[in-house]
């Protein structure tokens, strides 16, 4: 009889167990919503931290440019720049940059060992090595410079970069302008005549240097030309001819370039500058057939110092004066034959045991057929060689020169 009877209906929660489940659902929510809560402050914590590592990281390793540290640019543009930083990998024997290559971009080795390579005398060489932490093509942000020199990656490689249009959008323009006077600081330290210059010298002379544009075939300065004015190229490609030939450099010159062809950052016309020697070539704004760039309008930026404001320097830092006349003479000395290859310390120590002589005008520097011991470079004015017939006594002259670092007897 059981089996047919109805079967129990299932009893009804009551409204206080209802009530209970309720709150446990509400604590068990309030519970897990702070455990959120803790996660994403944790997170947010350790996003913290990864981004003050990272800047200190990029800090680091941006110390080592100079327009790129605190002294130049506030906190927030700083901050700007790190935030545009790119890392790129480079697989062994891969190359980064190539030597005479348009490139717009720093590179700093953040790991890896890589080659900096230089063709000397028609020889791909080796010069040195970059690790953890050095950087190249540093003016690249600045203005339009060509790679110097090639980098390749020995060792797998991750370097960071920055680029010129991301610098711009984060420094303002009166920070660009102050990096800009750092860099071509930097620039004049490779000229030889400002090589004895502190930095601060050398900064005060980058802010006199006056920027000069000039159009595909225009004269900078024509071979022969008594311009007391050094030009160093910044952006663009200039040529060197001499009696209308390619000028091919060598160490009598007046210019860093050895192929007739300046990119930028090298120059012509120190001695010039200094001494008011002869321009030893006819520099023009390149074509852009002969630099292979497409542009016809394209125009070559040259950053130029002439001997007034040089003089006007020197005038209100009278120590620089004297350094710049060591620097000179130490260049000169450096161009004679015997004394190749010396350390700067080593020309330094021979210039404080030379004497400087002056004659006036029509003085017998040296007579031929005469005894010396000493040799003579001419610095400055100019002198004719005279060769004496024995027989009649007549006098021939063999040609002027007004060449500063000419020999004039080195027996």
């Amino acid at each position: 009889l059981g089996l047919f009877a109805p079967k129990p209906r299932p009893s009804r929660p009551s409204i206080g167990s209802l009530q209970r489940i309720m709150a446990q659902c509400h604590e068990d929510a309030d519970h897990h919503n702070g455990k959120i809560t803790r996660l994403r402050g944790e997170e947010a914590e350790i996003a913290d931290v990864a981004t003050r590592s990272r800047d200190q990281n990029c800090e680091r390793l941006l110390a080592a440019i100079p327009f790129l540290s605190d002294q130049f640019l506030s906190t927030g543009e700083l901050q700007a720049v790190y935030r545009k930083l790119r890392w790129r990998d480079f697989r062994p024997g891969e190359t980064i940059v190539s030597a005479g290559e348009a490139c717009d971009c720093l590179f700093v080795i953040c790991s890896g060992l890589c080659d900096r390579i230089e063709v000397l005398k028609g020889v791909s060489t080796t010069i040195g090595q970059l690790s953890r932490g050095s950087s190249f093509n540093e003016h690249a942000v600045l203005y339009e410079a060509r790679c110097r020199r090639t980098v390749r990656a020995v060792t797998a490689t991750v370097a960071m970069t920055l680029s010129r249009g991301d610098l711009e959008v984060s420094v303002e323009a009166q920070g660009r302008r102050r990096m800009l006077a750092l860099a071509r600081s930097e620039v004049l330290e490779e000229i030889p005549l400002f090589q004895g210059l502190s930095a601060d010298q050398r900064l005060a002379l980058a802010q006199r240097l006056k920027v000069q544009t000039f159009h595909a075939g225009e004269v900078i300065a024509a071979q022969g030309d008594l311009v007391r004015r050094l030009f160093v190229v910044e952006s663009g490609a200039v040529t060197l001819t001499a009696a209308g030939r390619k000028w091919i450099s060598h160490r009598e010159s007046d210019t860093s370039s050895s192929d007739g062809l300046m990119h930028s950052e090298q120059y012509v016309g120190m001695l010039s500058l200094w001494y008011g020697a002869p321009f030893c070539a006819t520099a023009c704004a390149a074509q852009p057939s002969e630099v292979g760039e497409a542009d016809p309008k394209r125009s070559v930026a040259v950053l130029s110092l002439g001997i007034e404001d040089l003089e006007q320097a020197c005038l209100e830092d009278q120590s620089m004066k004297t350094a710049l006349e060591r620097a000179a003479r130490c260049f000169l000395l450096a161009r004679w034959t015997a004394l190749r290859g010396l350390k700067q310390e080593a020309l330094r120590a021979l210039l404080a045991r030379a004497e400087v002589v002056r004659f006036r005008r029509w003085d017998v520097v040296v007579q031929g057929g005469s005894h010396v011991d000493a040799a003579y470079m001419l610095e400055t004015g100019a002198v004719v060689r005279q060769l004496e017939d024995p027989l009649t006594g007549a006098k021939r002259e063999l040609g002027e020169c007004t060449v500063p670092g000419t020999l004039i007897c080195d027996d």
